[in-house]
């Protein structure tokens, strides 16, 4: 049973949408005011700051609590700290679930980190039993805690509705492929795409099965993020593979050209989707995974990087952009099929802020080498009169 009803959680939201559209002007003050009364919950939330402040002091806290626990029972042997970790992590998801049920706490910090700390603490516990009690394989133990985490980050995000819980349980029950023995690099990729897409399309279909408007958003989320998972896994430029192992060696040739199709693929379809279905965090992450592809297009063909790259790609963002925007402004009302150039709510400028602040912030390696430092010439010196010379 959920801890959260779906008409709590949709007041939330539209206490959200509604400080947005007063602070846009779309809302009177006193009449954005006399929404939020109407739509006020008895659930207990707080400020982002003092939210990951409380987050991180419970982590300390019950990180410590285990680590004294461990000393005080003198505990040396994994198997040991095995079962210490997995009753551990029972104790803390038990303690944020009793914490929100007692104080009606939502995304509050503190069992936001009791979670988190469950899913690490029953990951590490099913991995050291299995490998010291049961004699697993250190393949298999790592399967198994990827698994035991994965159904721990579920439970979380059925139980409390944690989004992010959601999108954690998704990634580490798909990443269980990667740790098979004996299986190309090619074989675990494409299971651990599979599981992606697997996870892509019912997130989909749960979307379009629920009725209730929370749970759709939290189905299209989890959409979009198996969506940049699957696409990370397929880019063998992002994941490393390329420098790592090299192509030709861990990766065949076939399969480089599949992945190569695949990361224009996918964007092209995320954002195909996301603009006849109006879906906002799906055409985000298609727009993301076009970006990627864009920047990893060089590299993927084995074509070296310039210093002048960036200043292209810059050029062409902004040719594209300019394009976009006067194309939906010359349609009837400056919009095409709902869709406008307009910056209508005051979240729409904050995230143009960001996206500014993060550009800046972005340094890309060019791979050209540094000139080498010039020696210093000292061709040593005479001493004597007004006339003596060197080199100096």
């Amino acid at each position: 049973m959920r801890r959260y009803t779906d008409e709590e959680e949709l007041r939330l939201r539209l206490q959200r949408s509604v400080k947005n559209w007063t602070r846009s002007g779309l809302l009177l003050p006193d009449q954005g005011a006399q929404l939020e009364a109407d739509l006020r919950v008895d659930l207990r939330r707080t400020g982002i700051m003092l939210r990951l402040g409380l987050a991180l002091f419970t982590t300390i806290l019950a990180g410590a609590t285990v680590l004294l626990t461990w000393v005080s029972l003198g505990i040396s042997g994994d198997s040991g700290t095995g079962i210490l970790s997995l009753l551990f992590g029972v104790v803390c998801f038990w303690a944020a679930d009793a914490l929100v049920a007692r104080f009606r706490l939502y995304h509050y910090g503190v069992e936001e980190a009791l979670v988190v700390s469950s899913v690490g603490l029953c990951g590490v516990g099913v991995a050291l039993i299995a490998n010291t009690l049961f004699h697993f394989h250190n393949s298999t133990a790592m399967a198994l805690a990827l698994a035991a985490a994965a159904a721990v980050s579920g439970y979380a995000f059925q139980r409390l509705g944690l989004q992010y819980a959601g999108v954690a349980g998704i990634v580490c029950a798909a990443l269980i492929p990667f740790s098979f023995d004996g299986v190309s690099e090619p074989v675990r990729r494409a299971l651990v795409a599979l599981l992606f897409g697997g996870a892509v399309a019912g997130a989909a279909a749960a979307a379009g099965r629920n009725r209730s408007e929370v749970r759709r958003e939290a189905a299209f989320t989890l959409r979009a993020a198996a969506l940049v998972c699957m696409y990370l896994v397929v880019n063998l430029e992002i994941s490393g593979v390329s420098s790592v192992f090299g192509y030709g060696r861990a990766v065949d040739t076939w399969f480089k050209w599949t992945t190569y199709a695949l990361i224009w693929f996918i964007p092209t379809l995320a954002l195909w989707r996301g603009v006849v279905s109006r879906e906002r965090k799906l055409m985000l992450a298609g727009l993301a995974t076009a970006l990627a592809t864009l920047v990893t297009n060089k590299p993927y063909l084995g074509l070296p990087r310039q210093t002048w790259d960036p200043m292209l790609f810059g050029l062409l963002l902004m040719a594209v952009a300019v394009i976009l925007r006067r194309w939906l402004a010359s349609g009837p009302g400056g919009e095409r099929h709902g869709f406008t150039a307009a910056r209508i709510l005051h979240t729409d400028v904050d995230m143009v802020r960001l996206a500014g602040l993060a550009s800046a912030a972005i340094h890309l390696n060019t791979d050209r080498p540094a000139p080498a430092p010039s020696q210093p010439q000292f061709g040593g010196g005479r001493s004597g009169g007004g006339g003596a010379g060197a080199d100096f």
